[in-house]
């Protein structure tokens, strides 16, 4: 599935930008213009993301933009949303298949 987040891009021209993500405390990324704080961001919260399934941590659900609490010293350059994807938990199981059934499967699959 996948999710919006919204991002708060802080700086000034003619400086680094950094960028928070308020869903995701601890994660932070930047770049050397906003295009590239952007990308870095998908990048860094997809990964960060990926993280956190591994270890078992639940996901947060998107925060809407009127629900956020920036501080007031906060130099907001602008406020974007980082589309992401989202994995669901995954769970294994057993369950025995006889091998004709997997030529049907494959059958109505193709």
């Amino acid at each position: 599935m996948r999710q919006q987040y919204v991002a708060i891009l802080e700086g000034e021209p003619g400086s680094e930008y950094s960028v928070f993500v308020p869903d995701f405390p601890g994660f932070a990324s930047a770049g050397d213009t906003q295009a590239e704080a952007y990308k870095n961001t998908a990048e860094g919260l997809t990964g960060h993301i990926a993280l956190m399934v591994e270890e078992g941590e639940d996901i947060p659900l998107p925060t809407l933009l009127d629900q956020i609490e920036i501080e007031a010293d906060t130099l907001v350059a602008a406020t974007f949303l980082v589309d992401v994807a989202v994995p669901g938990k995954s769970r294994r199981f057993r369950a025995p298949l006889k091998i004709a059934n997997l030529t049907n499967v494959n059958t109505v699959t193709n």
